[in-house]
């Protein structure tokens, strides 16, 4: 409106921000915002576009361009960085930072009250007021149906939020390639635009007519954060949040499991998904592959310019093949795809065992496995059952390797998961994207693993060293056999340090696991035959890590069961067992990890800690 009331508001707008570099308003100096030790410059506004009379403003999101705004005296046209049709005005049709904005609702709301006043003037004097030009960006008060707004004439922009990571410090300008363990795993970060906001004058209390957030949860990771841990430098992270849960099933649009075949990066996820997404240049495999093939178009992928409540993926890429892709951005608007602009990417399957392994670290909702005790409870599959696809492919066929949430660190091919467990569409994915590593960097450098192996000449044995996961990962030190527990138990996890012995034990007939696992109860791996002396059988986290890591052969048991529970025999017709006594989780020869009752094995493949300060 134009009755004073409204500038009063306005001129009291500010804003208050909250990082894990810093929290605060801005101090106002003559009248003009100041904010130099404020992190704020991770959030973009543009406006929306308009009607060709200025009668509403659409309700679809804009383009990111890195154009600043500018105002102009004369209203002209403007294009997008693309070349397509941008948005007409007195402006440049750029994009604001807060400060800019504040200060650009304060200008707007002046030249609107100026200008319903020359309406008012003229209509109280009989003249005519059809003539009265608004140089103000806000509509007529309609939306795009005709009818009236009830909220009455207003200004629409489209927020942009940067990913909540930092490539420099933001109020030092230092770089550090450990930068990325001062933002990760922190508080959400927070923008509060402040309408109205009153100060009592001893500073003590404030009062806000309104308030409009922005908040953004950080990137979880599973690694060291430890800033003293210099050791490690680069690392990788994910979402708080699979936002893609229950919203798309299928990993192809249409269906099927067929994957490009080239992505067999055990843990780059990134190389894989350039593969999978149609991005390497012809003749590169994922050893060689340093950049994406030129002149590709976001616009084949993602429509960006569609309502907040739309997916940004074509139809032609509705699946979960490609839904990570909805993570990036056209980051300098030249609607190319280029190598910096691939930041977030589909995990891998060592990435994917990698959350699992850091399942103690990462909050409830980021998990590997993240349905609700009701959803456990229930006899619907679709519940409790959850896939999570990887981008790495399966070597002996079949798609990309699927890890079955359910059962912790079982895995198979795409369409075996969904050939043995038909008409369950409880799949997923998880996007992932490198921390401490330039996002220009070639698509074949990868971030540091989680684990460090190391192969002994001297006598063939394997020793695994996990001191760049986050210490809450990880369990105490043993020297003894580990309890016999589920897969969710502490005692399934790894220790800093443990060695695999140089050879498999040999126990010259088949046993089955029932009386395998009694044995160690009664007396112990090593007086049980099954390991050497100062050896035990290892919990389904190091057999997932050797077979991962080293290779293994045959079928080989752990000392961890199935959490829901098996009973002799079959699979009853929910898919759940009673009885947590004779399923195991072990290595079947297929390579894959999995549950079973009734599989028999001669081998063992044994462990042992290594005590580490």
């Amino acid at each position: 409106g134009g009755d004073g009331t409204v500038t009063s508001t306005a001129d009291r707008l500010t804003w208050k921000v909250k990082t894990p570099f810093g929290e605060g308003t801005p101090k106002k100096i003559n009248g003009i915002d100041i904010a130099d030790s404020l992190d704020y410059k991770w959030v973009h506004f543009r406006l929306n576009k308009q009607s060709a009379n200025k009668s509403y403003y659409a309700n679809k999101r804009r383009k990111y361009t890195q154009r600043v705004f500018e105002s102009k005296a004369i209203p002209q046209s403007n294009l997008e960085d693309d070349g397509t049709v941008g948005l007409y005005g007195y402006h440049n049709d750029g994009c604001m930072d807060i400060i800019q904005l504040v200060q650009y609702i304060k200008d707007q709301v002046e030249l609107y009250t100026d200008y319903r006043n020359e309406v008012n003037t003229r209509f109280h004097a009989g003249k005519d007021t059809t003539t009265v030009v608004n140089h103000s960006d806000f509509d007529t008060g309609l939306l795009e149906d005709g009818s009236s707004d009830p909220d009455g004439p207003k200004i629409c922009v489209t927020a942009f939020v940067d990913e909540y990571y930092y490539d420099e410090h933001p109020i030092t300008k230092r770089k550090s390639p450990t930068l990325w363990k001062y933002f990760v795993n922190q508080d959400d970060r927070t923008m509060h635009i402040l309408c109205d906001s009153n100060s009592s004058t001893d500073l003590e209390s404030t009062s806000t007519g309104s308030v409009i957030t922005i908040q953004q949860q950080s990137i979880k990771s599973i690694f060291n954060t430890d800033p003293t841990y210099e050791k490690l430098q680069t690392a990788w992270g994910l979402e708080s949040i699979d936002e893609f849960s229950d919203k798309v099933k299928v990993y192809n649009v249409g269906g099927g499991s067929s994957d490009s075949g080239k992505n067999i990066d055990k843990y780059n996820g990134r190389a894989n998904s350039v593969f999978e997404w149609g991005l390497a240049p012809s003749g590169t495999t994922f050893e060689n592959i340093t950049d994406l093939a030129p002149n590709v178009s976001w616009s084949t992928y993602i429509n960006y310019e569609v309502p907040n409540d739309t997916p940004l993926m074509q139809d032609s890429y509705k699946s979960l093949r490609y839904f990570c892709m909805a993570r990036n951005r056209d980051n300098n608007g030249n609607g190319k795809i280029e190598r910096d602009e691939v930041r977030w990417y589909l995990a891998s399957i060592k990435q994917l065992v990698g959350l699992f392994v850091g399942n103690g670290v990462v909050q409830q909702s980021a998990r590997l496995y993240y349905r609700t005790p009701a959803q456990k409870a229930s006899n619907d599959k679709n519940d409790w059952y959850q896939f999570v696809i990887s981008s790495t492919h399966n070597t002996s066929g079949g798609g990309p390797i699927v890890i079955w949430g359910q059962e912790g660190l079982s895995t198979s091919s795409l369409s075996d998961s969904q050939k043995w467990a038909e008409k369950v569409t409880a799949y997923g994915i998880r996007c992932v994207r490198n921390l401490g590593i330039d996002s220009n960097a070639p698509i074949n450098e990868a971030p540091d693993d989680f684990l460090i192996m190391t192969k002994n000449d001297a006598d063939h044995s394997v020793t695994f060293e996990a001191t760049h996961l986050n210490a809450a990962a990880l369990r105490d030190y043993t020297s003894t056999d580990l309890p016999y527990a589920d897969e969710w138990s502490s005692a399934n996890r790894l220790y800093k340090r443990f060695e695999v012995a140089p050879d498999y034990t040999d126990f010259s007939s088949p046993i089955g696991f029932a009386k395998f696992q009694a044995d160690i109860d009664a007396r112990g791996s090593y007086l049980s035959g099954y390991c050497p002396e100062g050896y035990r059988i290892p919990n389904q986290m190091e057999l997932a890590m050797m077979n991962y890591y080293m290779g293994l052969e045959h079928n080989l048991y752990s000392r961890t069961y199935w959490s829901f529970g098996p009973y002799s025999g079959n699979y009853g017709s929910n898919g759940k067992r009673n009885d947590a006594n004779d399923i195991v989780f072990l290595r079947v020869d297929s390579g894959n990890l999995t549950v079973d009752a009734e599989n028999t094995t001669r081998y063992a493949r044994c462990v042992k800690d290594i005590r580490m300060n």
